[in-house]
């Protein structure tokens, strides 16, 4: 059997990334094979602006956890700033293919709000540094993306596939830990003394540690939505082959980590593949009757501490909201608290903060201007996806629609922006738009 380029470099980058996290013994030696097979692949194609920081993003926790030195905790957005000067200054590909203008110009202002209303919070224009991290670095991320869609029709299928199975390296490896086949040292936090029971066992079990954030959920949320995925699409050969065994790993490792949020997922995806199913009304009824009656069972079944879905958000997020509403001040509405950042020494934090509220922390954090336009782009993306899915049922089409609910639904964080999964986030919604103008060229 031909074994193809591609497939080599994508085998290499992995076997180079696993190198630098269990290799430490000397900074120059870990990363020369990496930034050999980062320019080999170059060489090989442009496409490689764009897959080596997928590729790596989903390692961002592990390799930070490694290494002290500035800049290789930087890697991930060190790779994206330098594929962006690479392809605008030295290949000087100055063309980007516009998906969707409305779309784009509304995030770049949302981007530009989202700096300045939190430098004003700060009162300190050093805080520009880690402003930039958080939010201009995904805007680079975009634009080298879609510069490079113009000369590389299949990208946005491919840089997806390869962060996903990115993603499932990582979650072999955290399983691999686990049950400690090897050991990595967890030096940000610890999840061992975070102990739960599960259904109907009055036993404490230890927490997976997926080491890819310290929103521990939505992590978890992201890597089961992602493994089903892999599953779902089993007959549409997405991209290279039938990835369904990582899958199941990627679904069982997230179980493993005993997350609420899974729940949310399971119950996000049911809902969606039992409402896409087109078929006569009385059937999409009698669907819709059965799936309340499972939903209920979902949101009141004691998964884990002995408490329901349904007791958890009560407890923990309803609160959080009343709290908010009730003490809110009208500047505060229209501009927010700031936005939380804890990076090296800077950091800040509203005493209003409030932070497990999901995408809600941009309204908290920049005011209702700013949510209002990130809201037109998510409505806008949804209208397009709707009509995709509605003309032209496909598994990849529910596959996108299932994994944008998931993204802007968790409640842990602001995940469409948070590393290291906003790469797949923003490949998640170009798809959208490309599949759209594909199906609605004029």
């Amino acid at each position: 059997m031909k074994i193809k380029k591609n497939n080599i470099i994508i085998s290499f980058y992995f076997l180079s990334l696993i190198n630098l996290i269990f290799n430490p013994i000397n900074i120059l030696i870990v990363l020369i094979p990496l930034i050999a097979v980062f320019f080999f692949s170059l060489i090989n194609s442009t496409k490689y602006l764009v897959i080596s920081s997928v590729i790596i993003y989903p390692f961002w926790f592990l390799i930070r956890n490694e290494y002290e030195n500035i800049y290789i905790i930087l890697l991930p957005e060190l790779t994206i700033i330098f594929c962006f000067i690479l392809n605008f200054i030295v290949i000087r590909n100055f063309k980007i293919k516009m998906l969707d203008k409305y779309i784009f110009y509304s995030l770049i202002l949302y981007l530009i709000f989202s700096i300045l209303i939190s430098l004003y919070h700060t009162k300190d224009i050093n805080f520009l540094i880690p402003l930039i991290r958080m939010f201009l670095i995904p805007l680079l991320f975009l634009i080298t993306l879609l510069s490079v869609l113009k000369k590389n029709k299949n990208i946005l299928k491919e840089a997806l596939h390869l962060g996903i199975l990115s993603f499932g390296v990582t979650s072999i490896l955290a399983l691999l830990n686990h049950f400690e086949f090897i050991f990595i040292e967890i030096k940000y936090h610890n999840l061992e003394d975070i102990k739960r029971s599960f259904l109907f066992s009055e036993n404490q079990y230890t927490r997976l540690d997926l080491n890819l954030s310290g929103a521990w959920g939505s992590a978890a949320a992201i890597i089961f939505s992602l493994g089903f995925i892999l599953i779902l699409l089993k007959k549409e050969k997405f991209y290279f082959f039938n990835n369904t065994f990582l899958g199941i790993i990627m679904i069982f490792t997230s179980i493993l980590t005993l997350s609420y949020s899974i729940v949310l997922s399971l119950i996000i995806i049911f809902v969606l593949l039992i409402f896409s199913i087109q078929r006569k009304w009385y059937y999409n009824l009698a669907l819709a009757l059965c799936s309340l009656i499972v939903i209920y069972f979902l949101i009141n079944i004691k998964f884990f501490f002995g408490e329901s879905l349904l007791e958890y958000f009560l407890r923990g997020y309803l609160k959080a909201y009343i709290k908010f509403i009730s003490n809110i001040e009208i500047s505060e509405f229209l501009f927010g608290f700031g936005t939380r950042i804890t990076m090296g020494d800077f950091n800040f934090e509203a005493n209003k903060s409030i932070l497990d509220i999901g995408i809600l922390r941009v309204l908290t954090e920049t005011g209702i201007f700013n949510f209002s336009l990130l809201i037109y782009i998510m409505l806008r993306l949804f209208m397009k996806l709707q009509k995709l899915i509605f003309l032209f049922p496909s598994n990849f089409y529910k596959s996108l629609l299932i994994l944008f609910i998931i993204f802007l639904s968790l409640t842990h964080a602001n995940v469409i922006l948070l590393p290291p999964f906003y790469p797949i986030f923003l490949i998640l919604i170009c798809n959208i738009m490309n599949e759209y103008n594909l199906k609605f060229k004029k």
